[in-house]
C-alpha cells in the first residue's frame, strides 16, 4: 500500500537553516524526519497496537503484491474462430469490461481480425492456446493469480464470466454490460472501487439463460 505523504507548513528560512545543518553533518533531512515520525511511533502507540497494525501493513503489502501479479484469461470468439490471451496485469472483470466498451465505442471491431482485437483493444500479453486456456479455466479455484475467466461472443454478442467466488458461469449480453460501464464511469467523485460496486450492481439479475448458452459448472 501507498506511503501517506504529509505537508508541513514551515517557513523556508527555517527550513533551510535545518536542512544545512543536518547536511554539515552528514544527515538527510527527509530521512531524519521519516525517523522522527517513527520515533513517535513508538513512543505513542503501545505494542499490542503496533502488532495489530503490523499485520494489516502486512496484509495491504501482500494485497499490493497480488494485484501486481494477478490477470484475466480473456477468449474473443466470433462466427468463425476464436483468439484467447492472458490480459494485462492486475485487470479484473470491471477493468476488461471498460476496456471492450471503450474500443467497442471508438472503433469498428468487425473490421479487425481477433488477434489485433486482443491486442489492439485489451493489451494482450500472452497468447493461449487450446489446451493452456483450458489448464487456466480449470485453475481458477486454486490459484489467487487468476482474477477472471472471460469470453467475448462477438457474433452471439455476449459476454461469459467466470470469477473465483462464483459458483457457476454469468453471462451477459453487450448492450447490457456497455449500460452497466458507463453507468459505473458516469458517477462523480466516486473511487475505483466504488465506480466497480456501481457496475456490479448494475449487473445483478441480468443474466442471461445459462442453459441456452451451454454453460456448464467450472
Amino acid at each position: 500500500m501507498a506511503n501517506k505523504e504529509l505537508k508541513i507548513p514551515i517557513h523556508y528560512r527555517k527550513y533551510a537553516a535545518m536542512r544545512e545543518a543536518l547536511e554539515c553533518g552528514g544527515k538527510n533531512f527527509d530521512e531524519q524526519l521519516q525517523a522522527k515520525a517513527e520515533e513517535w511511533y513508538q513512543e505513542l502507540i503501545p505494542e499490542s497496537k503496533r502488532k495489530e497494525i503490523q499485520k494489516q501493513i502486512d496484509a495491504d503489502d501482500l494485497g499490493e503484491l497480488l494485484k501486481e501479479k494477478q490477470f484475466a484469461v480473456v477468449r474473443i470468439r466470433d462466427e468463425f474462430e476464436e483468439y484467447a490471451f492472458i490480459s494485462r496485469r492486475g485487470e479484473n472483470f470491471f477493468s476488461i469490461a471498460k476496456n471492450y466498451v471503450e474500443a467497442s465505442k471508438s472503433e469498428d471491431l468487425k473490421q479487425y481480425t481477433l488477434d489485433t482485437i486482443g491486442q489492439r483493444c485489451f493489451g494482450a500479453e500472452n497468447t493461449l492456446d487450446e489446451s493452456v486456456y483450458e489448464v487456466l479455466c480449470s485453475s481458477i479455484k486454486n490459484t489467487p493469480f487468476i482474477t477472471a475467466v472471460l469470453t467475448f461472443d462477438l457474433y452471439e454478442e455476449n459476454v461469459q464470466v467466470l470469477e473465483p467466488s462464483y459458483e457457476t458461469w454469468k453471462a451477459y449480453d453487450l448492450y447490457t454490460l456497455t449500460k452497466a460501464v458507463e453507468n459505473a464511469e458516469d458517477a462523480v467523485g466516486l473511487t475505483e472501487q466504488e465506480r466497480e460496486q456501481i457496475f456490479r450492481s448494475n449487473l445483478e439479475g441480468e443474466d442471461l439463460d445459462q442453459v441456452a448458452l451451454g454453460l456448464t459448472p467450472p
